[in-house]
């Protein structure tokens, strides 16, 4: 990266249980988004909440994906507003998988169109389902 260009900080959010090559293939293509991939594991109450009790645990889901090559850092949340990690982790690009309706996304995130405007924030969703 040339000095002086704007590092371009990519967060991908996801539940990540039973890890397989659709979430590896999810992951790849959004660090080809930016240059820092930033992971939030949904920790099993919150996906207890919305989907299943989720056959791994947070912690086993967590280091499963920071091991990832691709990925700076992953972190667990149980909060569906991920505008706090879009501040802590500067982000620029959020890039999710195709497996939430586009107004889900946007209602459970707190990751409103008006909030990404004001930071200047990318919204991609994924052509690969990643989960």
């Amino acid at each position: 990266m040339e000095r002086g260009s704007k590092v371009r900080n990519i967060l991908v959010v996801g539940v990540f249980d039973l890890f397989h090559k659709g979430h590896l293939e999810l992951l790849r293509k959004a660090r080809e988004c930016g240059d820092r991939m930033f992971v939030i594991i949904n920790g099993d109450h919150m996906v207890e909440k919305y989907k299943r009790c989720p056959i791994f645990s947070e912690n086993d889901r967590l280091d499963i994906v920071s091991a990832l090559s691709c990925v700076e850092k992953a972190v667990i949340s149980n909060e569906f507003d991920v505008k706090p990690y879009i501040e802590s982790f500067n982000i620029n690009v959020i890039v999710h998988g195709d497996d939430w309706p586009h107004e889900n996304i946007w209602n459970k995130s707190g990751a409103l169109p008006s909030i990404l405007k004001v930071r200047g924030l990318k919204w991609y969703i994924s052509l690969l389902s990643g989960s």
